[in-house]
C-alpha cells in the first residue's frame, strides 16, 4: 500500500489538528481560519508560512516557540514580511497529523522530522528541493556548510535532491563512575582495547562489575552499543556499497573485544537479562563501574561523580573513529509559494538558537555553538561532546531515506545485525555468527537498495 493510500485511510481515525498543542491564541487561530491560506487580514496580502515543531511538552518551550514565530513575523526576510505560524505537534501523532493535513490541503510549509519521516515526505513527493538554500550558504561562506559533516547533508539527499537539512543528532558513549575508578587505583582513562582490558582487570580484582549495558526491547544484545564500538574502531557491519561485511579486519577486532569481555567476566553472566533501565540503575547504585548507551538521553543527576570515556579503538582503526549518528532535520513542503518557504526556512534555521535551550534531552544540535549553549553548565555532557561527537567523523549503519523505516525496522527486528554477538553470548563462535549475519543482512538489503 503506498503512502498516499495510507493517507486517505487515516482521515477518519486521526486526531483533529485543533487537538494539537498550538502556540497561537484562540482569537489568532479563528482569524486565520476565517481568511484564505496565504493571507493575513483583508487589507494586507501577507503570505502565511506554517511551521510544525515537535511538542517538547513544556510551557517554556511553548512560550519560546511563540516568541520565535513573532520575531520571524516582524523580521524583514528578503525584503518581505511574512506571517509565521508555529505549531507544536505531539511526536507520537506527527505522521498522522501530517497525512491528514496533506489530504485536506492544509499541510504545513516547514516541518521538523526524525530519520523515519523523510520516507513519508519523499514517498508522496511533497518536499521542496533545498539545494538553492545550500547554494546561498555556500555563497555566504556559511558556518553551516563548514561545521556540519558531509554525511549530515547526505542523509537528507535522494537522487541528487536535497529533501531536508540537518538540525539535531543522537549519539552514544560510555559513562564511568569516578569514585569507583579512584578506589580501584585507576588513574588514567583507557584509550585502546588493550588498556580497557587492563582497567577491567583492576576492577574485577576489586569485585566490581566493570561494564554493563541494557538489552534491546527484542531481548537481544544492544545494537546501539554495538554500533558505538564498531564506529569507534572505524568500521561498520555494512559497507558503503550496501553489502554485509561482518568479517572485515576492524569488525573482527570488535568481535574479539566482545569475546574477551565475555570470557574475562567484564560483564555479568546474565547481562542479556538486564533491561536498559536496570543497567542504568546498576551504575547509579555503584554496582557497575561503566555503562554504555545513548547520550545525552541518559545522564546521571550528580554529574560530578561521573565522567565520559574517550572513544576506544583497536589497531585496525588506523586513527579514524566514527560516531554512529542518527540525524533529525527540517523539510520544506511544496506549495504555490516555494520561494517564500525557502526564505523563511533559512531565517528559521539561522535564528532559532533560543529554541534549542528548550530542546528535548535525547537530541543534540548539530551546530557546536548551539550544543555548547544548551549544555554549558553540564560538565558531563560537555566532556562527551568534546571527547566523542566533535572530534570524530560520523557514520550511520543505515542508508539515508527514502527507505529508512522499512529496511531499518526489518533489519533490527530480524536480529541479524547482532547475530555475531548473539552467537558469542550463547557460547557459539564468531565464524558461526558472521556466516548467519552476512547471509540474512544481504537478503534483506537487496529489497531496499537505492538505485
Amino acid at each position: 500500500m503506498n503512502l498516499l493510500s495510507k493517507a486517505g485511510i487515516l482521515i477518519l481515525p486521526v486526531l483533529l489538528l485543533a487537538g494539537c498543542r498550538l502556540n497561537q491564541s484562540e482569537e489568532e487561530m479563528q482569524l486565520y481560519e476565517q481568511t484564505e491560506r496565504g493571507t493575513w487580514g483583508v487589507e494586507e496580502q501577507v503570505q502565511t508560512i506554517i511551521i510544525w515543531e515537535y511538542d517538547r511538552g513544556t510551557e517554556k518551550f511553548q512560550e519560546t516557540l511563540s516568541g520565535l514565530a513573532e520575531k520571524a513575523s516582524m523580521a524583514d526576510i528578503n525584503g518581505k514580511k511574512y506571517n509565521v505560524v508555529a505549531m507544536a505537534v505531539p511526536e507520537e501523532a506527527y505522521e498522522q497529523e501530517f497525512l491528514k493535513a496533506y489530504v485536506q490541503g492544509t499541510a504545513p510549509d516547514i516541518v521538523f522530522g526524525t530519520p523515519e519521516n523523510p520516507s513519508l515526505y519523499t514517498g508522496i513527493g511533497v518536499t521542496i528541493d533545498l539545494r538553492p538554500l545550500l547554494e546561498q550558504w555556500e555563497q555566504e561562506d556559511s558556518v553551516y556548510l563548514k561545521e556540519l559533516p558531509e554525511l549530515a547533508w547526505k542523509f537528507f539527499e535522494t537522487k541528487g535532491i536535497q529533501n531536508g537539512i540537518p538540525v539535531t543528532q543522537t549519539g552514544y558513549g560510555v559513562i564511568y563512575n569516578k569514585e569507583i575508578f579512584e578506589a580501584a587505583g585507576i588513574t588514567e582513562l583507557p584509550q585502546t582495547y588493550e588498556e580497557w582490558g587492563l582497567v577491567c582487570d583492576q576492577l574485577v580484582k576489586k569485585d566490581i562489575v566493570p561494564w554493563i549495558n541494557g538489552t534491546e526491547t527484542t531481548g537481544g544484545p544492544s545494537l546501539k552499543c554495538l554500533a558505538y564500538w564498531l564506529g569507534s574502531n572505524g568500521t561498520s557491519m555494512i559497507d558503503t556499497a550496501g553489502k554485509a561485511d561482518y568479517g572485515n579486519k576492524a569488525c573482527m577486532e570488535v568481535w574479539s573485544f566482545y569475546d574477551g569481555n565475555i570470557k574475562n567476566a567484564y560483564q555479568p553472566k546474565n547481562v542479556l537479562q538486564y533491561t536498559e533501565e536496570e543497567a542504568k540503575q546498576l551504575l547509579l547504585d555503584g554496582k557497575a563501574a561503566m555503562y554504555s548507551g545513548g547520550i545525552p538521553n541518559f545522564i546521571p543527576e550528580d554529574t560530578r561523580k561521573y565522567g565520559v570515556l574517550p572513544m576506544l579503538s583497536g589497531t585496525e582503526a588506523k586513527g579514524i573513529s566514527y560516531h554512529p549518528i542518527s540525524f533529525q532535520g527540517y523539510y520544506g513542503i511544496r506549495s504555490g509559494h516555494d520561494s517564500d518557504t525557502l526564505a523563511v526556512l533559512k531565517w528559521w534555521y539561522e535564528h532559532n538558537t533560543e529554541l534549542w535551550t528548550e530542546a528535548d534531552a535525547e537530541r543534540v544540535p548539530c551546530l557546536r555553538k548551539n550544543a555548547v549553549r544548551i549544555y554549558k553548565d553540564n560538565n558531563l555532557i560537555c566532556d562527551w561532546l568534546e571527547e566523542n561527537l566533535f572530534v570524530n567523523n560520523v557514520s550511520t549503519i543505515f542508508y539515508p531515506q527514502p527507505h529508512y523505516p522499512s529496511y531499518a525496522n526489518e533489519l533490527i527486528s530480524s536480529g541479524c545485525l547482532t547475530d555475531v554477538l548473539t552467537a558469542l553470548y550463547s557460547g557459539g563462535t564468531v565464524d558461526e555468527g558472521i556466516l548467519k549475519a552476512n547471509f540474512e543482512t544481504d537478503r534483506l538489503l537487496e529489497k531496499y537498495i537505492i538505485q
